[in-house]
């Protein structure tokens, strides 16, 4: 049996719509803003969102990946900077998802305090499986469109912000913000890694103000 092309257009056309609702929501919002910067206070259900397209993204353990990037604020281009191409190499940052095996537990510390963490921490292998396996059973189309195109696009977006966010110091790309959910805003964010809303094109940061956040206290 040959290719649909039609049908994988389509479905390529629909994967790209459901990257926007991983990488903006879980990412960018989630693990990002969320749980590594602490930036609003949101329902526990809300985490549970995130947590589930998290792992749908393959960003392997969410406490990994936040613990790594908290060391990549403490030493920003620097020798221990998980980020760092210039250190660690350009394709390396490009294609990983920086979850590092030796993390100084003052950065992680508080995300064992999380149940929710701690659970996605011990079973997204298993829910990541499992995942890909009815994705599959349904049709390879429909694998393609919700689950290989969310790994693809977390891997290649959040390289792409590591790599161009930082090839002169931290650096704004508001090009990056149709993929990254406003994360583009890579100076501004560095310069206040606690700030929500970081510019006029931050859709991540405006969908999370006026619609995730339980906290009453703005920007």
């Amino acid at each position: 049996m040959g290719i649909d092309w039609e049908l994988l257009g389509w479905a390529t056309l629909w994967g790209f719509l459901w990257c926007q609702v991983v990488t903006h929501y879980g990412v960018s919002v989630g693990l990002h803003r969320y749980f590594a910067h602490s930036q609003f206070k949101t329902s526990v259900a809300h985490e549970w969102g995130f947590i589930i397209m998290i792992m749908i993204a393959c960003v392997r353990t969410p406490i990994g990946w936040v613990s790594s990037h908290r060391m990549h604020h403490a030493d920003t281009e620097g020798p221990l900077d998980p980020h760092n191409y210039k250190e660690i190499g350009y394709w390396k940052v490009a294609l990983t998802t920086w979850d590092l095996h030796h993390v100084p537990i003052k950065f992680a510390r508080d995300l064992y305090d999380n149940p929710r963490l701690v659970f996605a921490h011990e079973y997204w292998k298993d829910f990541l499986i499992w995942y890909w396996i009815v994705c599959l059973l349904i049709s390879p189309y429909f694998w393609w469109a919700a689950a290989f195109m969310p790994y693809l696009f977390a891997k290649v977006g959040f390289g792409m912000l590591n790599i161009f966010g930082h090839w002169n110091g931290p650096t704004d790309g508001v090009w990056m913000n149709w993929i990254l959910g406003g994360d583009g805003y890579h100076k501004v964010h560095h310069e206040n890694p606690r700030q929500l809303i970081l510019g006029k094109y931050d859709l991540g940061g405006y969908l999370a103000d006026r619609f995730w956040r339980t906290d009453k206290t703005k920007n």
